[in-house]
């Protein structure tokens, strides 16, 4: 009985990689449907069966959303070998809505455990639907995507701006600024040019940045301004990579059969500080380091 609850954890273990796996996915893993008054939409919603094992799912609704929420079937039987199925999601849009703005529900694909007293993990997964309500007059929400940087060649920011309102946004102007993440100091400032967003629509506005700084970590605050509005994102990147390298190294009184020290110089090509450089560069640089003085060392033995 102890050995048993000895590999009890192990066991679990197994079992949840063995469901990883094995596991359900769904396409999309989330869908945004404009608010139309009393109008019935619907889409088709993939559920993956990955590994196509034999397996029952069934589907349900959760959320504000739940009650105008319905399938053209609950209950999906995967076949042995079949890795996908598709369900048509219904959505029955209320007369009115008292709130504006996204209403979210949730669509949940759940497995049903097989029989047989076997134990087994139950895999859930979550598809969220977003009906999106529109504001009176204007209203923004914004999203901000960080390319990959490198000291002195150009790169982009890209800034996505949602036009959630009743009414086009005639001018809508990005401002990013760069800080240093720990001293939340000032590094950088950029503008973009005006656009329009035309309400209920969305626009992408690319932002590009030579940088100048030294590499490391940074964060961009980026500021979409519209019509008096203003709304942010924040996003931590990477300028460069944390790389060291060598410079010499050098090694005093060293005798064959004997403990030789070693003397080696790095230089950080980052920022800030690189933890664990002792425990794990340090330690591949030696032996690379050895080997090659021992070669050295038995050539001088030969001549």
């Amino acid at each position: 009985m102890a050995l048993f609850y000895r590999f009890l954890p192990i066991f679990f273990l197994f079992l949840l990689f063995s469901s990883l796996t094995t596991a359900l996915g769904v396409v999309p893993s989330s869908h945004d449907i404009l608010y139309e008054p009393g109008k019935e939409v619907s889409y088709q919603l993939k559920v993956v069966n990955n590994g196509g094992q034999p397996r029952q799912v069934i589907l349900y609704a959760e959320g504000e959303l739940a009650n105008v929420i319905s399938f053209d079937t609950s209950v999906i039987d995967f076949q042995s070998g079949q890795e996908e199925q598709l369900v048509t999601v219904k959505l029955n849009q209320p007369n009115s809505m008292a709130v504006q703005g996204k209403r979210e529900g949730r669509i949940v694909v759940r497995e049903l455990p097989q029989g047989g007293g076997q134990i087994s993990a139950i895999l859930t997964i979550v598809s969220k639907l977003f009906l999106v309500v529109p504001y009176e007059g204007t209203y923004a929400e914004t999203r901000l995507f960080v390319g990959e940087f490198q000291s002195g060649k150009q790169g982009n920011f890209v800034v996505e701006i949602h036009n959630l309102g009743s009414d086009d946004i005639t001018a809508a102007q990005v401002f990013i600024k760069i800080y240093n993440p720990r001293t939340n100091q000032e590094m950088a400032s950029l503008i973009s040019n005006e656009e329009r967003v035309e309400k209920k629509k969305k626009e992408l506005i690319t932002i590009p940045w030579t940088p100048d700084l030294p590499n490391g970590a940074y964060k961009a605050v980026a500021t979409s301004v519209y019509d008096g509005n203003s709304v942010d994102d924040q996003k931590l990147f990477f300028l460069g990579k944390q790389s060291i390298s060598i410079d010499s190294i050098t090694v005093k009184d060293f005798k064959l059969g004997g403990i030789a020290r070693f003397d080696i110089l790095l230089r950080s090509e980052w920022s800030d500080e690189i933890s664990d450089v002792h425990r794990e560069s340090r330690a591949k640089t030696i032996s690379r380091a050895v080997g090659m003085f021992l070669l050295d060392a038995a050539g001088d033995e030969n001549e």
